[in-house]
């Protein structure tokens, strides 16, 4: 499995967590990890994980 990948199952589920919990700042963090996943999977940014 791939960092871009589990970059945006991780936004998926944060933003279908706001569902149950009602903090608008889910969605901005789920938001977020998607276009970092986006980010990643289309070689715009480099994982610096070593």
């Amino acid at each position: 499995m791939s960092v871009a990948l589990i970059w945006i199952i991780i936004g998926v589920l944060l933003i279908l967590s706001e569902l149950l919990l009602t903090s608008v700042i889910a969605v901005f963090l789920g938001i977020g990890a998607i276009v970092t996943g986006l980010l990643l999977n289309w070689g715009l940014i480099d994982s610096s994980a070593s």
